[in-house]
């Protein structure tokens, strides 16, 4: 069974009510919602309401990780836990990552032989060996060059002393800014009340969605003008990082609207 995802204020409600029902062999949730950038509410509440501990709980984390501050531990021995280095760990491609909770899911139906990679020297018993690690959900051999760079970034992050919880605190007061200006422009389509997850919103992803009509033309005009955003069906995504500056806001958004109008 599927869960719609708006209206997202209540999504939380609504998706623990459905795991509390207990038939589930999978249950299956990304943390914050690329479509929207809305949160998928209280982690450790989501796992007090399933009553069995037989349903397998895995946490789509690919727009949360290095974005949102997340604290796993409490909910390490029973989630599966899934995430990359792409965008907001800054480490390019190739880096991503199964936390796998002991002992559960201990013969994966589909994996690759490197599955078995941890157990080749013991005895066979006409199986594939998996091993009793996480290296059981293992593919294939892997280029490791994508985790040298994840590892660079957390080391670079480390040592100028900035954490995720900083990370998004500066995040959304560029946003708030981003959206200021734009709302202050008097555009329709870019208006404050446009926005899928409203800026008193603390937790939500790293980027703002309006929904308008015009999202697929607006973002013709805007890569006319040599302006990258992104655009789903009716909604239309920009993105923030650590990278950019809050003083460099104003004229990003006079970029924008001068592309409008």
């Amino acid at each position: 069974m599927g869960v719609a995802v708006e209206p997202a204020d209540s999504f939380p409600l609504r998706f623990r009510a459905a795991a509390a029902h207990g038939r589930h062999d999978l249950i299956f949730v990304s943390q914050v919602f690329y479509n929207s950038a809305a949160a998928c509410g209280d982690l450790m509440a989501l796992v007090r309401a399933m009553p069995s501990l037989d349903a397998l709980l895995v946490i789509d984390g690919y727009h949360g990780f290095m974005a949102l501050p997340t604290d796993l531990s409490g909910i390490a021995g029973r989630a599966f836990y899934i995430a990359g280095g792409y965008k907001y760990a800054m480490a390019g491609e190739g880096a991503c990552f199964l936390h796998v909770p002991p002992g559960h899911g201990p013969r994966p139906r589909d994996t690759g032989w490197y599955a078995a990679f941890g157990a080749l020297a013991g005895a066979q018993d006409g199986r594939v060996p998996y091993g009793t690690d996480g290296s059981r959900f293992l593919g294939s051999t892997f280029d490791p060059s994508g985790l040298y760079r994840l590892l660079a970034v957390l080391d670079l992050l480390a040592e100028r002393g900035i954490g995720v919880p900083a990370i998004h605190d500066h995040v959304l007061a560029l946003q708030e800014a981003f959206a200021e200006e734009l709302d202050r422009a008097g555009l329709p389509d870019l208006a404050r009340a446009g926005l899928l997850v409203p800026l008193d919103t603390p937790v939500r992803g790293h980027f703002l969605t309006y929904r308008t009509e015009a999202a697929g033309a607006i973002d013709d005009r805007l890569r006319a003008a040599g302006i990258v955003v992104d655009h789903r069906d009716d909604r239309l995504r920009f993105g923030f990082g650590l990278y950019h500056d809050l003083a460099e806001v104003p004229a990003m958004a006079d970029r924008v609207l001068q592309a409008l109008r």
